[in-house]
């Protein structure tokens, strides 16, 4: 896969004397929130690379700082509070949903490009259907 990061600076000249001017440059930087669902906190998941200030990890809920552009990898364990992984959302939205055939307690992380301020959920414990189907004879169920 070929990713290519867009990094936005930002930059302001001042002017010192007649002729002489200084730029200041910095790059935009953004807030990545890491929580978890079914257990709402303490749920370790590594992110990679390390943030601005050097976090590579943590426990949720926590926060990162990315500069605009940077491709984020989010890594979550399969299981937490007893609960399976089941899904990602991204600002609320389904974000990657790992879908059935998972061995249990398997995970997938998400990569984001980090292009303004997310919140990116793990969410565990999933949502479970049952469908019964009545039989013609009364003994039997089928369960789905």
């Amino acid at each position: 896969m070929n990713t290519k990061a867009f990094h936005t600076i930002k930059c302001v000249v001042s002017l010192v004397a007649i002729g002489a001017s200084v730029f200041h440059c910095w790059a935009t930087t953004y807030t990545l929130n890491v929580v978890s669902s079914d257990p709402n906190s303490a749920v370790l998941i590594t992110a990679s690379p390390n943030d601005n200030n050097g976090q590579g990890s943590g426990t949720t809920p926590f926060s990162l700082t990315y500069n605009s552009g940077t491709v984020v990898t989010l890594s979550p364990p399969g299981m937490a509070g007893g609960n399976d992984f089941y899904q990602w959302l991204q600002d609320g939205a389904t974000y990657v949903c790992c879908g059935s055939g998972r061995p249990s307690g398997s995970a997938v992380g998400a990569t984001i490009t980090v292009n303004g301020n997310h919140t990116m959920t793990a969410v565990y414990g999933g949502i479970g259907v049952i469908i019964v189907i009545p039989l013609k004879h009364a003994e039997y169920q089928l369960v789905v």
